[in-house]
């Protein structure tokens, strides 16, 4: 028999088995419920940023509208396992997130963590310098995340409302855990070969951090979308008039992603529009910006079989929530079959 190499994380006396799916402190076993396990393991795998609680449900609870309820109980239960009253582990940033504070090493891991298991997450693409008050920004490229289950009636219908001319404004909006980001990101993919110069990701869950809060939310957004478009401030003209210059001519699409976090930044995306009729922007957010020139689509969660169903397995996997779970089973354990012993997971 094959000996079966361990894929691990360490922190401090701590290992999360991600093989064995376990919390290990020295060789004991320390008893932490699946989903606090893959809460731990996503702050691990992050550590050091800044994680919303929407990208947190997003990427644990895989697109399934659950309450901030559920993760609190998460981390409850992994601050009791790991004795972490003082948030040595695991710090909370009111009204924020969380940021996993303890150095983590990956050992024996041939395969840990990747946009297949954890949902989709963007970067921000290195920029190249040149000369002047802009840099050459790299636009994104098409993922190579696995295909968005339940979501292409909705795909289409965006890129059918940014293909309109009276339309650069779309907010998709929906409870923490729909699935916007992910949305958004598979609109962005289909639609790279429809703007010119480019498809741009700015990501804003981070950027009204504590040391920020003497600026105000337009300016934070500004020099977000800036350093993503490698726009740089001058002398005599504020970031925003070089963002206009620099985007003037530009056939382009943004994507604001958690703009729930700077709300009070809204009208600065109705002074872009106003002066940049080729701009188009897709937002994702918690709650409606209430803009004018604002079109809102409503991301539903994905479609579940009624309570205590007793559907035939080809019935279940026509709802999109089991669909998915299969999708990731798969993913994790290749070997995975869809059957009576595990068909109550969905």
């Amino acid at each position: 028999m094959q000996k079966l190499t361990h894929q691990i994380y360490s922190f401090d006396e701590f290992t999360l088995d991600l093989t064995r799916g376990c919390l290990l402190r020295g060789g004991s076993e320390i008893k932490l419920r699946p989903k606090s396990f893959e809460v731990l393991k996503y702050l691990a795998e992050n550590g050091g940023r800044l994680i919303t609680k929407d990208e947190l449900i997003e990427a644990v609870w895989l697109e399934t509208a659950v309450t901030d309820d559920s993760l609190v109980q998460c981390l409850k239960d992994i601050r009791r396992a790991l004795g972490d009253k003082a948030q040595n582990f695991i710090k909370t940033v009111p009204r924020r997130g969380y940021i996993f504070e303890k150095e983590v090493n990956e050992n024996n891991a041939a395969f840990i963590y990747t946009e297949e298991t954890a949902g989709v997450h963007f970067v921000i693409e290195e920029t190249l310098e040149d000369e002047g008050n802009t840099e050459i920004a790299v636009p994104r490229q098409k993922s190579k995340a696995e295909s968005l289950v339940g979501r292409a009636t909705e795909i289409v219908g965006i890129k059918n409302l940014l293909r309109r001319n009276d339309v650069q404004i779309a907010t998709l909006t929906g409870a923490g855990g729909s699935g916007k980001t992910r949305l958004a990101q598979a609109v962005a993919d289909d639609c790279l070969m429809e703007f010119a110069d480019g498809v741009f990701f700015v990501g804003l869950a981070a950027v009204n951090d504590a040391e920020l809060v003497a600026v105000n939310d337009a300016e934070l957004v500004a020099s977000a979308i800036a350093q993503t478009l490698g726009v740089k401030e001058s002398r005599g003209k504020s970031l925003t008039g070089n963002l206009i210059i620099f985007l003037r001519e530009k056939r382009l699409l943004l994507v604001l992603d958690n703009f729930e976090q700077v709300i009070s930044a809204a009208p600065l995306l109705t002074k872009f529009t106003a002066a940049l009729p080729f701009l188009k922007i897709l937002v994702t957010s918690r709650a409606a910006l209430r803009l004018r020139d604002e079109h809102e689509l409503i991301v539903p969660p994905l479609a579940v079989p009624p309570k205590d169903s007793r559907l035939k397995f080809s019935e279940l996997e026509n709802y999109s929530a089991v669909e998915l779970f299969v999708q990731r089973a798969r993913t994790a354990k290749p070997d995975f079959i869809f059957n009576d012993k595990n068909r109550l997971c969905t």
